[in-house]
């Protein structure tokens, strides 16, 4: 039962990224990704009947006509290692593979068999390019959760940094071992490929295996996207979108500074920024440093609910947050949510409209 998330709110996941505090301990899975080549048909996984044994089939490319067998590579699964095996013959490779096309992107299972199904969840979410603030590239994000709590979480790329996209998730014990493993099939540009997650050591010669003890590194990210306290303020104005401006002209090469020691420029879009931005208030110390960066939501669009936000929030805090509810300004109910690192926190802030919370306003500032 996946649900589908607007799009603006995959980039909420992306401003955060630098600001992630200390993530607390989940599942430790051992990754490998295999990789077709260019123009070949999705690989293949299969078992088989007498010895158990499961496969990893490369099918080579089909002929444009006629029914011959392809050839495919072969890997075998021993344990948790991905051995080379002589190329099988794939019959009648025109006919679709049912597995690739069995697409789910959401499943159940019993990791650690205490009865209890844990379910995983996998996604696309746009990941800003570091050095064009403007562009982003599409990943992957793959996820295991136990009611509310997130135990692990994953960022998955195409070949050599590419975009990529989930075509199916699935859950067997490939390895052996009795727990079940994860099988999530790939599409990078031309070519197909499959990811395998699991408890045991996973042993590929030909690529890169990796242990991801409960989030990936990538949830920790310093230098994604243009709201970086880590950027000096000469470099962060230069890269802001070109349909930023300034409320006050001069700004931001105006030295003088506030009573609180601070500088402070204003840009307002004329069109949402992000899909969700009207205008962002950025604090700072003239060629020294970024303080804080104050953005608020479009009104005239469709804001983000604090579900929707919390939904890509907590993979990437690991849950770390406190809630307060209180009275605004104005005497409406309003709602925070709030998030403290080594040297930044955040807050989202919500408010009751029409008897619905939406999200009005997050700020991003330094400790």
């Amino acid at each position: 039962m996946a649900r589908r998330i607007a799009p603006p709110i995959a980039l909420l996941l992306l401003l955060f990224l630098p600001f992630t505090s200390a993530l607390p301990a989940g599942y430790t899975l051992y990754r490998v990704v295999l990789w077709g080549r260019p123009g070949d048909p999705p690989p293949r996984f299969q078992q088989d009947p007498s010895s158990r044994t499961f496969s990893v089939l490369f099918p080579g490319p089909v002929p444009e006509t006629g029914w011959e067998p392809v050839p495919a590579r072969r890997l075998e699964v021993h344990g948790g290692a991905f051995l080379p095996a002589d190329p099988v013959p794939i019959m009648r490779p025109r006919d679709p593979d049912p597995d690739w096309d069995a697409a789910a992107l959401q499943g159940s299972l019993d990791l650690n068999r205490d009865g209890r199904s844990e379910v995983v969840r996998v996604r696309s979410v746009m990941i800003p390019d570091g050095h064009d603030p403007g562009a982003s590239i599409q990943r992957v994000l793959v996820e295991l959760l136990e009611g509310d709590r997130v135990l692990f979480g994953d960022l998955l790329e195409g070949p050599s940094g590419g975009p990529v996209r989930a075509h199916s998730v699935s859950a067997t014990d490939f390895t052996g071992e009795g727990y079940p493993d994860l099988v999530l099939r790939l599409e990078a540009m031309d070519k197909t490929g499959i990811a395998f997650y699991s408890q045991q050591s996973l042993r590929y010669a030909g690529g890169a295996t990796r242990q991801i003890n409960g989030f990936s590194s990538e949830f920790r990210c310093e230098g994604y996207g243009i709201f970086d306290l880590n950027r000096q303020p000469r470099d962060f104005f230069a890269h802001l979108p070109w349909s930023a401006r300034p409320d006050q002209p001069g700004c931001p090469d105006a030295k003088a500074v506030d009573a609180d020691g601070l500088a402070h420029c204003r840009y307002g879009f004329s069109s949402p920024y992000l899909g969700w931005i009207s205008e962002v208030l950025v604090s700072f110390v003239p060629s020294q440093s970024l303080n804080s960066f104050d953005l608020s939501f479009a009104t005239g669009g469709i804001p983000p609910t604090p579900e929707q936000a919390l939904d890509f929030l907590i993979p990437v805090f690991g849950g770390e947050f406190q809630t307060v509810s209180r009275k605004g300004t104005g005497g409406e109910a309003e709602s925070l949510w709030k998030w403290k690192g080594k040297r930044a926190e955040a807050t989202l802030r919500a408010v009751e409209k029409q008897g619905h919370q939406v999200c009005v306003a997050l700020r991003l500032e330094r400790r």
